[in-house]
C-alpha cells in the first residue's frame, strides 16, 4: 500500500512547483517505517517563532494518543513523526460565515497561513478544514512520503475540528481528545454517534439502519459493555439510524471508545501493518546445523502476545512460541515442511472467521542437510471488502478483484453463485434470494481460501 501511495503522491508532487521542504522530527519511533503504521503531524498557523509550540503540542498529542486503547496496546505499531510547517501568519482564518450559530462566535478574520485552514468550513462554524488540499500533498510528498496517516494540529484557541482525509483539530483546551476523535473518522472510517445531519449518515463500522440486534454487523458484542443498538437524535432522518453504544468517543470526548469501534480500529491497524516484521533464517540453507533454530521476529502487542502455531509435517509441535528448535532425528528421509501459522487473538476482536482475514503464514522446506524458505505470508485483511451487510438488493465486493475467485453459498454450503470478476469493484443483484444467512467466500486463483464473510439477506 505504501508504495502504490507513494507513486501518487510524488507524481503529485511534479505537478506543483516550488515545493517546500521543512523540518521532520521523530516523536515516537518503533521500526522501519516500511513495516510500521506512520502517523504524521502537521502543523498550520504557526509562525516561526511559534514552532517550539506545535512541537509541544504535537508531542501532548502523540502522548495522549498512546494512553488511550487501543492506541496503547498497539503503540510499538505506530511511528509519529512530525513536519515543522511555517505559516506566514499566525492562528486560523474565521470568516464568520457559518449558517448554524449567530456569528460572529469569536473575532472574524483571515489568516494568511499554509494550508489555508479555516472555521465555518461548508457553513458549520465548529467545522475545521484545511482547504489547499494540494499543498497538503506537496508537503508530503516532499518531506515524508511514506505516510500512513495524517492529523493536522490548527493553531487557534477556539473549539473546533473536521474528519476527511487529512483530519484537522485545533489547539483549544480539548485539542488531544478532538483529536483522537477525528482519527476515529479519518483512520477507521468510524461515524459521529451523535447525529450529525441526514448529510453525514450512512452505513458504517458503527452505524447503521439495522436494529435487531441478531442482524445487526456487531451482534458480537450486543449485550457485552452496553453494546446495543441505541436510536440516533435529533432531527432529520435520525429516526431510523442506530449506534452500538451510548458513551462512545465519537458520540462525546472524554470517554473511550466503545468495543465496536475499537474493535474497528485494530481491523484498520492490520490493515497497514502485520505482526510479522521477519524470520530466520530466510534463504537457502545449503548444510544446516542441529539443533536448527526458526525463529520469528513478532510485534507483540502490550496487552497480549500474538498466537503462533508451529507444525512438521502437518503435525503441531509448538503454541505460542516465537521461535523452535527442529532436531535432526525429527526429519523424515526426503522433505519436510516446517509451517508457523500467527494470528493476532486479541479480546479486542470478536470477528466471525477472523482467521481468514488476518493470518499470516511461514513455511520452511528442509531436506536433510539443506534448507530452503518458501516465506509465504498472507495479509488479506482489507484488501476485499463486501458491504452493505445486511443487504437486501445489491451485494458490492471490492479491491483486487481480477486476482480472485468469489462465491455466495447458502447457509447449507451450498454454492448459488460463481464469479470470476476483474476491475476492482463488482455488484451483484441477490434481490431473489430468499432471506436469511449466506457466506461470500474469496479464493485466489490456487484455490487458496482468502476470506469468509457472513451475511444476512433481508
Amino acid at each position: 500500500m505504501k508504495y502504490i501511495q507513494l507513486v501518487f503522491i510524488l507524481f503529485l508532487s511534479h505537478l506543483i512547483c516550488k515545493a517546500q521542504v521543512f523540518d521532520v522530527d521523530t516523536l515516537r519511533y518503533s521500526g522501519d517505517i516500511d513495516k510500521k503504521i506512520n502517523l504524521v503531524i502537521l502543523g498550520d498557523g504557526y509562525v516561526e517563532n511559534e514552532i517550539g509550540k506545535f512541537v509541544a503540542d504535537a508531542q501532548s498529542f502523540s502522548n495522549d494518543m498512546f494512553t488511550q486503547t487501543p492506541f496503547k496496546e498497539y503503540e510499538n505499531y505506530f511511528n509519529t513523526f512530525i513536519i515543522k510547517v511555517i505559516s506566514n501568519e499566525s492562528g486560523v482564518s474565521h470568516p464568520g460565515t457559518a449558517t448554524d450559530i449567530t456569528e460572529p462566535d469569536h473575532p472574524v478574520l483571515m489568516v494568511d497561513n499554509y494550508f489555508d485552514t479555516t472555521f465555518d468550513a461548508s457553513g458549520i462554524h465548529r467545522l475545521v478544514a484545511a482547504k489547499n488540499q494540494s499543498k497538503i500533498f506537496s508537503v508530503l510528498a516532499n518531506n515524508f512520503p511514506l505516510y500512513d496517516q495524517v492529523i493536522i494540529l490548527a493553531n487557534s484557541p477556539y473549539y473546533g475540528g473536521s474528519g476527511g482525509s487529512f483530519p484537522v483539530a485545533t489547539t483549544d483546551a480539548s485539542a488531544n481528545e478532538i483529536a483522537i476523535h477525528e482519527l476515529g473518522h479519518s483512520f477507521a472510517n468510524l461515524s459521529d454517534e451523535y447525529y450529525a445531519g441526514d448529510v453525514f449518515s450512512g452505513e458504517s463500522p458503527n452505524m447503521t439502519r439495522e436494529s435487531n440486534l441478531d442482524l445487526v454487523r456487531w451482534n458480537n458484542w450486543s449485550g457485552d459493555f452496553g453494546i446495543g443498538a441505541y436510536q440516533h437524535c435529533c432531527g432529520g432522518q435520525s429516526p431510523f439510524w442506530y449506534r452500538p453504544h451510548q458513551d462512545c468517543k465519537m458520540r462525546y470526548l472524554g470517554v473511550p471508545f466503545c468495543a465496536v469501534c475499537t474493535q474497528r480500529i485494530i481491523e484498520v491497524i492490520h490493515s497497514l501493518t502485520s505482526p510479522l516484521e521477519g524470520f530466520s533464517p530466510d534463504n537457502l540453507v545449503a548444510s544446516p546445523t542441529y539443533p536448527q533454530q526458526l525463529k520469528l521476529k513478532l510485534s507483540h502487542p502490550l496487552s497480549h502476545n500474538i498466537f503462533t502455531k508451529w507444525s512438521l509435517n502437518e503435525n503441531t509441535i509448538a503454541r505460542n512460541k516465537d521461535s523452535v528448535f527442529i532436531e535432526y532425528d525429527d526429519l523424515l528421509f526426503g522433505e519436510n515442511e516446517v509451517n508457523v501459522y500467527i494470528e493476532d487473538k486479541s479480546d479486542f476482536l470478536r470477528i466471525d472467521d477472523h482467521r481468514f482475514n488476518h493470518f499470516y503464514e511461514v513455511d520452511w522446506m528442509i531436506i536433510k542437510d539443506s534448507m530452503s524458505v518458501t516465506a509465504d505470508f498472507y495479509v488479506n485483511q482489507n484488501y476485499i471488502s463486501i458491504y452493505p451487510n445486511p443487504v437486501q438488493n445489491q451485494l458490492t465486493i471490492s479491491g483486487e478483484l481480477s486476482l480472485y475467485q468469489i462465491e455466495i453459498l447458502n447457509s447449507l454450503g451450498q454454492v448459488y453463485q460463481t464469479i470470476n470478476p476483474n476491475g476492482s469493484v463488482y455488484t451483484i443483484n441477490i434481490l431473489s434470494l430468499p432471506s436469511g444467512l449466506y457466506f461470500v467466500k474469496v479464493s485466489n486463483r490456487d484455490n487458496n481460501l482468502v476470506k469468509v464473510q457472513k451475511i444476512i439477506k433481508n
